[in-house]
């Protein structure tokens, strides 16, 4: 008798979807936070970061990226184009990770 050790597809599906769902919302609500400034951020420690983050609000370009995590925060909630709205998110992913390493490192 040969017994299946893997996990049926349903419970792998529930597992994606709980995993999903708050993955959409962190990216939805932290892109609504870029446009409404709800949730204030504590004041940056090095120069170097202080003028990273006036140049992004004085320019159009901080709109585009909260735009983009709205979007795909969304397309995460719905499960559309998942695909598509994690490799996006992916850069974002990956310059929070070097940014947070990179300052506990200096």
């Amino acid at each position: 008798m040969v017994t299946d050790r893997c996990p049926s597809r349903r419970f792998i599906k529930i597992i994606a979807h709980i995993q999903r769902v708050p993955l959409g919302l962190i990216f939805l609500i932290d892109g609504m936070n870029g446009f409404f400034r709800f949730s204030h951020a504590a004041a940056f420690d090095t120069a170097i970061a202080r003028e990273y983050m006036a140049v992004m609000q004085a320019t159009p370009y901080a709109h585009i990226l909260f735009g983009l995590q709205m979007a795909c925060g969304l397309l995460l909630i719905a499960n559309v184009f998942v695909p598509a709205a994690l490799t996006i998110l992916a850069g974002y992913l990956f310059n929070m990770s070097h940014t947070v390493n990179a300052s506990a490192s200096a």
